[in-house]
């Protein structure tokens, strides 16, 4: 498969756990930017 990697560029995998694995902590850190982000802005609707 040939696919984008995390900076844009087209990269061949050979698995689907290899992108897995690639995308993995890529996600973690979106999930992340994501309750900060949705934190701020129920703390903000509070006050």
């Amino acid at each position: 498969m040939v696919l984008f990697d995390h900076n844009g560029i087209l990269r061949r995998y050979k698995t689907a756990e290899e992108i897995s694995a690639e995308f993995f902590m890529v996600r973690l850190q979106m999930y992340d930017k994501r309750k900060e982000y949705m934190v701020g802005t129920l703390k903000s609707q509070c006050s």
